[in-house]
């Protein structure tokens, strides 16, 4: 399969020279070695510094880094980033960071754009445009349009001047006073090659609808506001994603990306009334076990 978007050729753009950035990398990383070392490959040459967070991957992720020449921080395995984030950040001694996670890559016309903000001091905090791949092709409907401000992400800072909520996809937050600046599309492209498959869709869901139903329980269930904001919010999103974000216009992707967003929340919804109710895996499992016996004649007085 082919990738092709509107903008120059990777060929054509390699031409240029580029600034050297005087930043951190910081690559947020599990079970991802060959995208890793083409991280730190490509800009170890351009950057103060590479480091890796390597969230308990399994893979050669950690071996790879360090021979690409990257520094290492290892972590113990997190269902989501968030929960690290701001510990990690705390942990880096630098004026400046630019944070990825490993299947994003800025193109080079976008880390001109931030070299050049880094030299003149123009801002604390940037944003940059995201252009984001699903199923091997570019999505630019259904929420993710470039130019959507609102998929827009803060990726490079200087140090103190954000914060990191442990709240999964939670935006970073800006800290008093910090000078915000965000980027255009026409400044460059941090591509995200966000899900490779269905398959891969699936099992990202479904680690982190656990996480938004933890929330969920603490934040939104027992509340009648709450509660009427988050069922309005399952009600409204795959309208806003068709009439107001064109969803269709993206084909089988588009169309899949409404079904599936729309599966997120009802998903997470669930596992939430599931916790509250009692009723979770375990549970239910052991109560499918005593009835089995039950039904079969045998004894459950000391089954647990």
């Amino acid at each position: 399969m082919r990738i092709v978007d509107r903008q120059r050729s990777a060929a054509e753009a390699g031409t240029d020279s580029l600034p050297r950035l005087d930043c951190t990398v910081v690559v947020f990383a599990h079970n991802a070695a060959e995208r890793v070392r083409v991280l730190v490959e490509g800009l170890k040459p351009l950057v103060a510094e590479v480091v890796v967070c390597d969230i308990g991957s399994a893979d050669e992720t950690v071996s790879f880094a360090l021979a690409a020449g990257a520094r290492v921080i290892e972590r113990e395995w997190v269902p989501v980033v968030e929960a690290l984030r701001q510990e990690v950040i705390d942990s880096i001694e630098a004026r400046w960071l630019l944070i990825l996670d490993d299947d994003e890559v800025p193109d080079r016309h976008l880390l001109r754009s931030l070299a050049n903000i880094i030299a003149a001091d123009s801002a604390d905090v940037v944003s940059v445009c995201l252009l984001s791949y699903f199923f091997g092709e570019v999505l630019r409907c259904a929420g993710y349009e470039p130019t959507n401000v609102h998929h827009s992400q803060v990726r490079l800072f200087k140090k103190g001047a954000v914060h990191a909520s442990t709240r999964i996809h939670k935006k970073l937050g800006l800290a008093e006073g910090a000078r915000y600046r965000a980027l255009e599309p026409q400044d460059g492209y941090l591509h995200h090659f966000s899900y490779e498959s269905v398959s891969q869709w699936l099992v990202k869901t479904d680690r982190y609808t656990d996480a938004e139903a933890d929330w969920i329980v603490s934040n939104v269930l027992g509340r009648p506001l709450p509660s009427l904001r988050f069922a309005l919010g399952v009600l409204v999103e795959p309208v806003s994603l068709i009439v107001r974000h064109r969803a269709l216009s993206g084909g089988w992707r588009g169309l899949a990306m409404v079904i599936f967003m729309l599966n997120y929340r009802v998903t997470a919804w669930a596992k939430a009334k599931e916790r509250v109710d009692g009723h979770g895996p375990g549970a239910a499992r052991l109560e499918y076990l005593r009835k089995g016996r039950e039904l079969l004649g045998l004894p459950t007085d000391e089954f647990p």
